[in-house]
């Protein structure tokens, strides 16, 4: 059985993501653990314990029992997936690859094949989290508006004023439901995502998520460089969750609430890139976090 085969089986792609998770979330605890690298920490340490109001044992069940739930309902849902088969070389593939030789007709064919693929696949994998970016946008703005909302589900998460690695999917099981699970079959229906699209891109995205609370920007994890390519880092997302990242501009998604309601506005909402906060004026630099805490 070849890896492909192995990603296209629409049983793996519930699972993948949390072993993922895991394995990258023991690797930031065990740096923690071990103090390793305060340099490049996103806030300190000592402020896990001392501001975090749910502990890491509670997180750590109530995660085991989220991700349970995710990997039965995927399982059953993977009886109704096709067969995941053979892989077929779509015409775009090859139309794109016939185009590069085109236009640079001394590349070697294996080159250009591998370049193709990475081109088409790599596209539709970015228009897949540009799409679950802005569903997770504005739900995630709604989960901070309407109050109901917010402090009887989002407000969980919100328990960890300072993330740490496997916290980073510590969730209401209807955030859960809504924002990632709904949320991540939606994209992959719009794009059209084959068995195999949807493992690579369900799993990165969890690690995205992992690598944005894990409480570190270190320079050669391959991860954080999604989010400095995007803006939306460690550091971004650190922004989001402390106390004075509440403080926001207002827009008009506060129409969705009673001006009473405006204090649990944040910034930050966006979860791979900026482009939505940007727009509706909710985006906060770490740095303008840091003169505030100096004030």
């Amino acid at each position: 059985m070849t890896v492909y085969d192995l990603a296209s089986d629409p049983k793996v792609s519930p699972i993948a993501p949390v072993i993922g998770y895991w394995v990258m979330s023991v690797c930031f605890m065990s740096l923690e653990k071990l103090n390793a690298f305060p340099q490049y920490r996103t806030q300190p340490p000592q402020d896990v314990d001392k501001k975090n109001l749910v502990t890491k044992s509670q997180v750590f069940v109530g995660v085991i029992g989220m991700q349970a739930v995710q990997i039965i309902g995927g399982i059953f849902l993977a009886q109704f997936e096709e067969p995941p088969g053979r892989y077929v070389q779509p015409s775009t593939l090859s139309a794109l690859d016939e185009g590069i030789v085109s236009f640079v007709p001394t590349i070697p064919r294996t080159l250009s094949v591998w370049l193709a693929f990475v081109l088409f696949y790599g596209s539709r994998q970015f228009i897949a989290f540009a799409i679950s970016d802005c569903w997770h946008y504005f739900v995630h703005r709604f989960e901070h508006v309407n109050k109901w909302v917010y402090k009887n589900v989002h407000s969980q998460h919100h328990r960890l004023y300072v993330p740490y690695a496997f916290g980073a999917l510590y969730n209401h099981p209807a955030e859960s439901v809504f924002n990632d699970i709904l949320g991540g079959l939606l994209t992959a229906w719009l794009v059209g995502l084959t068995n195999a699209e949807k493992t690579v891109f369900f799993t990165l995205a969890t690690l995205k998520t992992v690598d944005d609370h894990c409480g570190y920007q270190l320079p050669w994890d391959i991860i954080s460089w999604i989010g400095r390519a995007t803006g939306n880092d460690a550091y971004y997302h650190a922004v989001h969750h402390e106390p004075k990242g509440i403080k926001a501009g207002k827009s008009f998604l506060t129409l969705w609430s009673s001006a009473n309601d405006v204090w649990h506005l944040q910034s930050n909402y966006a979860a791979v890139f900026t482009v939505w906060d940007d727009l509706m004026g909710t985006r906060k630099r770490h740095q303008d976090l840091k003169h505030e805490h100096a004030e």
